[in-house]
């Protein structure tokens, strides 16, 4: 038994899913892989990189899995170069009540967002992709457009977040077993703590804001 959880890639609509004691089968396919927790009680997990291309833009991390935090959080070296090769520039520093600082990264919101890169993201030692309708996201009146590999201050931390930039493409399942993975490349599952009905009802993604995780 577990949670299962989609978040529908529209942040306008809702039309997201939360399934409680159970998953909904027909929001994925493939087969299921397990990748354990590095923590007891906590949803941290450990990946094997983030690439683009050929090229490794992100080692060995760890990751928390918040579906609550619309960005992805990693360190200011590796998320300046992810966005180096997505495209997106700086356009100010944000200091955090905690003495840290986010860096936020902006697209030029004329360019077509089709024909950036995809992202991969290595999971239970299979690689899942994002495109860039998952990790570009538009402030409601279309003025700004965001990218949602944020840098959290730390320059060289291993530690990371994964909010909806991931969540939006894969299918989750938080459960009391190990993380669980789809096969195929846009569906994502991790387990959660069990429960003995199964209710479905509507969750709305958040669109981009900058004073969350």
């Amino acid at each position: 038994l577990g949670l299962g959880c989609r978040i529908h890639r529209d942040n306008h609509s809702n039309t997201g899913e939360i399934t409680l004691g159970s998953t909904n089968k027909k929001r994925f396919n493939g087969d299921l892989v397990y990748v354990p927790l590095e923590y007891n009680g906590r949803w941290i997990i450990r990946i094997n990189g983030i690439k683009i291309g050929d090229k490794t833009v992100a080692g060995n991390i760890t990751v928390g899995m918040d579906t609550g935090c619309s960005a992805i959080y990693g360190n200011e070296k590796d998320i300046q170069l992810i966005n180096d090769f997505i495209g997106a520039i700086v356009p100010e520093i944000k200091a955090q009540d905690d003495g840290t600082n986010k860096r936020f990264y902006l697209f030029a919101c004329s360019i077509d967002f089709d024909s950036l890169p995809p992202v991969y993201i290595g999971l239970g030692n299979k690689w899942f992709t994002i495109y860039s309708s998952d990790y570009v996201v538009k402030s409601d009146n279309n003025t700004k457009c965001f990218s949602r590999f944020v840098s959290h201050g730390d320059v060289y931390s291993v530690f990371w977040v994964f909010g909806q930039g991931v969540f939006h493409r894969l299918y989750t399942v938080f459960g009391t077993t190990p993380v669980l993975l789809v096969g195929k490349s846009y569906k994502f599952q991790m387990k959660h703590l069990g429960m003995l009905i199964v209710i479905e009802f509507l969750l709305k993604g958040k669109g981009f804001t900058e004073e969350e995780c």
